[in-house]
């Protein structure tokens, strides 16, 4: 009985799957055009298109993803490849939007919504410190924005989750296969070893053929006995290849899997398509030429640019990118905005910490990983310029963003000694004449030059009364028991 039960779920998605796929064709093989650019042409006022990226807001007959309300009246809507509807889809979720979406309001039609989560398991530890779980090998971090509730929906908070929690988990995806949680659903089953059904996306590594056995992050996955492939032979299985691995786990921790399918996250439209995705750049070149999750990005003279500037683009940071596919399947991006606070500064090196790989300034460690571009720009110029050649005292100007209460570097360089220092970041209070950035105070006086928005002088009241918690802003000043004097202050967003 079992087993019919089973049969009759997997063919229920496989049709269900395939319905998917012929939709999407008829959807976007209206999208071919041509233009003049590259294969990229103004198109209508309302093309169809497709949108990816997080639910910020739901009712009864609407969802907005990347700042387009989009109506729901008409779409059809999948789960995890199952039929589903409107009231499937909760604010959090990572979804794609396949549609109309008119430019000069922000709205659009959506003639299908789908969504699937990254992973479903048991929670194997908590990071209660840096808010962060350990879900089937992969590290799941947690911030403010997250959205977490229990199977009713009901809202819960990190402290209601416990090891042995069956998770179900949207986000965000990093280069190291770390999540970015935007949506959590705690199941109300407690994990049992054997009989738990447990999910998860990612590329194979350490491909044993003979054992049969490969791995996805941390978590080892045994294909022996029957396994049900889908898209795919056995015999595809290869290192790098993207897949989606359901079964159980046994008490030694190893997924035995039951069904493994060839997937790819990557947005296949046609020439033309309108896109819009929110997603972290996964792969680096220059900032003309980057991926978003696969999606190759390319920018041009005429993209603008919101919260950030091209050389502010690296691997691991959050952006949202509107544009269009050109004759190559890149998107070639009209509006590129930046998610998660930008932080920039310049100051000596206080503190090195080689065990954390961070450096510390302004009273901040500041993180150094492998995506961290690094260059001597000091009279040393050291050519293959190394963590290890950081000392205390060296002068850096750094680029990083914040990510839950964590500043990581994308840009490092070596500069030589000046007595001037500068931060940028989100203020943490305002207290005029002083406010805080990043818990650094800075004091301003009779001499600071106060800048708006648009770079035009205020006075200092009227600065105070444009600023206020998260907004970004600027000092430039010196260093005074630990304390910035503020020379010039701007607003930055």
């Amino acid at each position: 009985m079992n087993n019919s039960i089973q049969n009759n779920q997997l063919s229920v998605k496989y049709f269900g799957k395939l319905f998917v796929s012929l939709f999407f064709i008829s959807v976007l093989s209206v999208s071919c055009g041509s233009g003049s650019d590259g294969g990229i042409s103004s198109g209508t006022s309302a093309p169809t298109g497709v949108s990816k990226g997080v639910i910020t807001k739901t009712d009864a007959s609407s969802v907005s993803v990347n700042g387009v309300d989009f109506n729901t009246g008409n779409a059809s809507v999948t789960i995890d490849d199952q039929p589903g509807s409107q009231d499937d889809l909760e604010v959090g979720m990572v979804v794609s939007v396949n549609g109309l979406i008119d430019d000069n309001s922000n709205t659009g039609e959506a003639e299908h919504i789908e969504f699937e989560e990254e992973i479903q398991g048991p929670i194997d530890s908590i990071d209660a410190v840096n808010n962060s779980l350990v879900v089937l090998g992969r590290t799941v971090i947690l911030d403010g924005a997250t959205r977490i509730v229990d199977e009713n929906g009901s809202p819960l908070t990190f402290s209601d989750l416990l090891e042995n929690d069956i998770l179900e988990v949207s986000g965000l995806i990093f280069t190291d296969d770390t999540i970015q949680a935007t949506y959590i659903k705690k199941k109300f089953d407690l994990f049992v070893d054997d009989l738990s059904e447990v999910e998860l996306k990612g590329t194979i590594k350490m491909l044993d053929v003979v054992a049969k056995i490969f791995f996805i992050s941390n978590q080892a996955i045994d294909y022996n006995g029957s396994v049900q492939f889908e898209d795919m032979l056995e015999s595809d299985l290869s290192e790098g290849l993207f897949v989606e691995v359901e079964g159980t786990r046994d008490s030694s921790g190893t997924l035995k899997a039951r069904k493994i399918e060839k997937e790819d996250d990557r947005l296949h439209n046609n020439e033309n398509t309108k896109v819009e995705i929110e997603a972290i750049v996964t792969a680096f070149t220059s900032s003309a030429s980057f991926s978003l999750s696969g999606q190759a990005v390319t920018t041009n003279a005429n993209t603008r640019f919101e919260g950030g500037a091209p050389d502010d683009i690296a691997l691991n940071v959050r952006l949202e990118v509107e544009g269009r596919i050109n004759t190559s399947g890149v998107l070639v991006a009209t509006k590129i905005k930046f998610h998660g606070n930008r932080i920039k500064m310049e100051a000596d090196v206080e503190n090195i910490n080689v065990a954390n790989n961070t450096v510390t300034l302004f009273a901040q460690a500041v993180l150094i990983n492998g995506a961290t571009k690094m260059k001597d720009d000091s009279s040393s110029h050291k050519g293959n310029f190394l963590f290890s050649d950081i000392s205390p005292g060296d002068r850096l100007k750094i680029k990083a963003y914040l990510s839950n209460g964590v500043i990581i570097a994308t840009h490092l360089e070596r500069e030589d000694p000046s007595f001037e220092v500068k931060l940028q970041g989100p203020v943490d209070m305002v207290s005029d004449p002083d406010l805080k950035i990043l818990s650094v105070t800075v004091v301003t006086n009779g001499s600071t030059a106060f800048e708006g928005r648009s770079e035009n002088n205020i006075t200092a009241s009227d600065f105070f009364s444009q600023i206020s918690t998260g907004v970004s802003v600027k000092v430039e000043g010196s260093l005074f028991s630990g304390d910035i004097v503020a020379e010039e202050i701007k607003i930055e967003d």
